[in-house]
């Protein structure tokens, strides 16, 4: 397993990547199985491709900053609602 907190020094700030959680997305696709799973070989049968989710913090001088993209709003049916979090984290 990868490490769950990465940081790294960008000038003078400091850059915090922190693994949250794995997700599962099923895309919507316009194209024929045949061409979308040969372009993404990682699907699995029912077509699910697993991404990993991080949130960010980003320190600069006095300023703290922490960047979480989420999955704002995406449609339910590209989006599993089962994140496989990390149980250090929990």
């Amino acid at each position: 397993m990868a490490s769950q907190v990465d940081q790294r020094r960008l000038g003078d700030a400091v850059i915090t990547a922190i693994f949250d959680a794995t997700d599962g997305w099923i895309p919507g696709w316009q194209v024929p199985e045949a061409e979308w799973r040969q372009a993404m070989p990682e699907a699995d049968a029912a077509g699910e491709i697993a991404f990993d989710t991080s949130v960010f913090h980003i320190r600069w001088q006095d300023a703290s900053v922490l960047v979480d993209l989420g999955h704002g709003d995406a449609p339910e049916r590209y989006m599993r609602a089962r994140p496989r979090r990390d149980p250090s984290l929990a």
